[in-house]
């Protein structure tokens, strides 16, 4: 393989993504500029979680002046609506202030019950004054959805955060030492609507496209359907599951182990780019609940595509 450029995993801050992504934004930020919005527009907790629910808003600013905002919790819309007091508590205040911070966390406490009403979900919105803008150019992540998944959900002890570390098949076999195209991807995993045998799997190969899975609970296996679109998280249009180990590739589902303690093993899982009819790689991945990884660094993202 002749290596090309090696793009850097960076966390973005929310500002940059929010100056990069609305064109009605100048790319010349001032204080008129100001918003304040939701770090993330969804978010996942188990009903049995023993602690607390965490999620961010944060203030992208010039300045550290003082500015508060107000949640409101809606239920408008929702079929099967969280109930504050009854499905949730909010532990931190309501009335969310910026003084010297410009991120700032609110936690929510679930409420468990042994009765099976199925998942239930609460729209979080910012209010405040008209000094201030809500969310980025045109809203967005200006509202928070909650999902309280039941934990007598038959799927319930996969549905979260994971950490997935993607060991590659193919820099070995392209001349390259053992580890060097090695990926790792944070996925987040929720339960689909009117179906408790599939899960939505998204963060795949860095995409942001929901690949439905489904869940046998009598084999314990997860299957990936083959040419699902994980989405363009490599650059180069979409990016499709396909199986093999880099060397024998065909157009097939992928199917995965799945472990009681929550962790996932699939193997043999390739991500094919169609609009170059080529092969990005292949790799055996291992799925951990993300508040179980041990803090490391990120690996490196090889552009693959000039090997």
């Amino acid at each position: 393989m002749k290596r090309s450029s090696i793009k850097s995993i960076l966390v973005i801050t929310p500002l940059i993504i929010g100056l990069m992504s609305c064109k009605e934004m100048d790319l010349t930020f001032d204080q008129s500029n100001a918003f304040i919005a939701f770090q993330d527009t969804s978010g996942f907790i188990s009903e049995n979680a023993t602690e607390a629910f965490t999620f961010g808003l944060y203030y992208a600013s010039t300045s550290t002046g003082s500015v508060s905002v107000i949640l409101e919790f809606d239920a408008t819309g929702i079929d099967n609506p969280a109930v504050e007091g009854v499905d949730f508590n909010v532990k931190s205040s309501k009335t969310v202030s910026f003084d010297s911070e410009l991120v700032q966390l609110v936690e929510i406490e679930v409420i468990d019950n042994d009765v099976r009403d199925k998942d239930k979900s609460i729209k979080i919105m910012i209010t405040g004054d008209e000094s201030t803008e809500i969310g980025m150019g045109g809203g967005i992540n200006g509202t928070y959805m909650l999902t309280i998944v039941d934990d007598e959900h038959p799927l319930a002890n996969w549905i979260g955060k994971y950490a997935v570390a993607a060991d590659s098949y193919g820099d070995v076999l392209s001349g390259e030492a053992d580890g060097a195209w090695d990926e790792e991807w944070d996925v987040t995993i929720s339960p689909v609507n009117g179906d408790e045998t599939k899960l939505d799997v998204v963060g795949i190969a860095f995409g942001d496209i929901p690949v439905t899975a489904t869940v046998d609970l009598e084999t314990m296996t997860i299957t990936f359907p083959a040419g699902a679109n994980t989405g363009s998280g490599y650059g180069y249009g979409p990016t499709l599951i396909w199986k093999g180990d880099f060397t024998n590739v065909e157009e097939a589902d992928v199917v995965g182990s799945i472990n009681a303690d929550g962790t996932i093993a699939v193997d043999l899982i390739t991500l094919y780019l169609p609009d170059y009819t080529f092969v990005w790689d292949s790799f055996n991945t291992t799925w951990t609940p993300a508040k179980k990884k041990v803090a490391g660094t990120m690996s490196p993202q090889i552009d693959k595509m000039n090997r």
